[in-house]
């Protein structure tokens, strides 16, 4: 069995250099085409061989099944979302007012995402299963978070039995919860922007930090 695990290792391909990422951003890209064109749980490997234009063969030696390539393509996703939000924050803000509005505009942006409307229930499911369940996107978002984070404890109002990987967790299953919830977005919303972020202050805030 280690022979075969070791003999399959050495058919993966060597990440870190530049026709690594290209290829592999090629692959993630068509990805999101043909999960938006028939939905993740429809999903073959194949199809997405064929949109990339590249051989089954060469999908496998970056991704090992449908699930590390569909897990791949929501780290990516959500991290350029993440840091698009959180980029356009005030870097002067308090950390704990960062977190909570980078998640309500993370969120927004999702829930304004066409693929995210188009996605059907068991395409949601499959897609909260992976997120809630993949040890690489609790990381991922850990990593986003750490400097917020961080930035609160030298203040002395992060929670001190609350760790980093904790924060990162509690808040991907919060978020996920609010980006299937009832709050409506756009005109005749039942909640404004002003209004949700004062809703996770008051509810999610004391869950992490001292206030």
């Amino acid at each position: 069995m280690a022979k075969r695990r070791r003999r399959r290792a050495a058919w993966r391909a060597d990440p870190g250099t530049e026709s690594w990422e290209r290829v592999r951003d090629r692959i993630l890209d068509a990805t999101a085409t043909c999960v938006e064109r028939v939905g993740s749980a429809r999903l073959r490997m194949e199809q997405v061989a064929r949109e990339a234009g590249c051989s089954r063969a060469t999908l496998y030696r970056y991704f090992a099944d449908k699930e590390d390539l569909l897990v791949a393509q929501a780290v990516r996703r959500a991290g350029r979302l993440s840091e698009r939000a959180l980029a356009g924050l005030d870097p002067h803000l308090d950390p704990r007012d960062r977190i909570v509005e980078g998640i309500v505009d993370t969120i927004a942006a999702l829930r304004a995402d066409p693929r995210e409307r188009g996605a059907g229930p068991q395409d949601r499911a499959d897609s909260d299963r992976l997120v809630t369940g993949s040890a690489t996107i609790h990381a991922a978002v850990a990593k986003m978070l750490e400097p917020h984070l961080e930035e609160a404890r030298e203040m002395g109002v992060l929670r001190s039995d609350v760790s980093t990987a904790e924060a990162a967790e509690w808040l991907i299953l919060v978020s996920l919860a609010l980006v299937n919830s009832a709050w409506p977005e756009g005109p005749g919303a039942t909640r404004t922007r002003d209004e949700q972020i004062a809703y996770l202050r008051r509810f999610l805030l004391p869950s992490i930090f001292t206030c």
